[in-house]
């Protein structure tokens, strides 16, 4: 735990997030768009699915396409970063960005991968208990 989140990296990640204003509408808008998409689908409820999307949404814009030139090559640094971004808990950031707007309190953490997912690569041992 690291102020409250799963890890240091999500929080910092959380952190470059809200401390961006153009960042944080973008990703706030994001959420809206997948909350109003969102359907339940056996065995995921709607707020799972959502958070499923958003989270792929974060992790491929972020850690997957992002600009840094570091990624690009094999290095020291890039293996670093790339370590870094995958201790990212983008179910958790995607989680606390919906329940900006949508009162998901009913629905446990600990539900939001029921099966194995692909953006975190685990199953329910990457979220908080």
């Amino acid at each position: 735990m690291y102020n409250g989140w799963s890890n240091y990296e999500t929080w910092c990640a959380k952190l470059w997030i809200d401390n961006d204003d153009i960042t944080r509408q973008k990703w706030e808008t994001a959420a809206r768009v997948v909350w109003d998409n969102a359907k339940p689908e056996k065995p995921f409820s709607r707020e799972e699915k959502a958070w499923i999307h958003l989270a792929e949404q974060l992790k491929a814009d972020i850690a997957d396409n992002g600009p840094c030139s570091l990624l690009d090559e094999a290095s020291l640094y890039s293996d670093l970063l790339r370590t870094a971004l995958g201790e990212v808990n983008w179910h958790e950031i995607a989680r606390n960005i919906i329940a900006g707007f949508v009162d998901v309190s009913k629905t446990s953490k600990a539900q939001t991968c029921k099966a194995w997912c692909f953006t975190c690569r685990t199953a329910r041992d990457r979220l908080d208990p």
